[in-house]
């Protein structure tokens, strides 16, 4: 019990605890000597519903399984599971073993995880978006300098035509070329790699 963050409760039907695991201090914040001299002190830690809860229980003398819920305790706001197992004996209901296990610390490692892939999620979306834009983007300046060397090669015999090509083949060559780059450049950045240049400009 000193090892693990579960604390152990075996009581009789509507009877004081006659066991009390010696985590209790560590775990609830209530040391067993309390809880042994009055077990109510256990319910003024639960919330009333599920204190109500717990005494049902307690009472229910046909209960065949073991029942569970999820609390807050008032004190800590720590997030426990309560689960409660009736013991028979010569078909006879004799006792029951209580447990609180305490699950912050598990809550909190899933709502990370759920946060993290909710991140990757977004990311996803944008990197998609981003593609979706960029390939757009991309293809104007193909079309053109494809088109512009379509039509040079059908007047081979017209200098100024395709000069005029030449110069449109040259200009969207280039705006080609800053994409590229800055694609290149984000991958730089998402990966860690981009380095910031000091120098004057003007």
């Amino acid at each position: 019990a000193e090892n693990i963050d579960e604390v152990f409760f075996i009581a009789r039907s509507k009877e004081n605890f006659e066991y009390i695991s010696s985590n209790s201090k560590r775990i609830i914040g209530l040391d067993s000597n309390e809880l042994y001299r009055d077990n109510n002190t256990l319910y003024s830690l639960l919330p009333p519903d599920v204190g109500g809860w717990l005494r049902a229980v307690f009472s229910d003398g046909s209960l065949r399984g073991p029942v569970e819920r999820d609390v807050a305790l008032a004190e800590s706001g720590r997030q426990f599971k309560i689960r409660v197992y009736p013991v028979y004996q010569d078909g006879a209901l004799e006792r029951y073993i209580t447990v609180l296990a305490d699950q912050t610390d598990a809550i909190g490692y899933q709502r990370t995880l759920s946060d993290a892939l909710e991140s990757a999620r977004n990311a996803n979306v944008a990197k998609s978006n981003f593609l979706s834009h960029m390939s757009h983007e991309i293809r104007t300046p193909m079309n053109a300098i494809i088109g512009m060397t379509a039509i040079a090669g059908l007047h081979l015999d017209n200098h100024n035509r395709v000069r005029n090509c030449l110069e449109k083949i040259t200009i969207s060559s280039r705006l080609l070329l800053g994409l590229i780059n800055e694609v290149l450049d984000m991958a730089r950045i998402e990966n860690g790699r981009m380095l910031l240049a000091e120098e004057e400009f003007n």
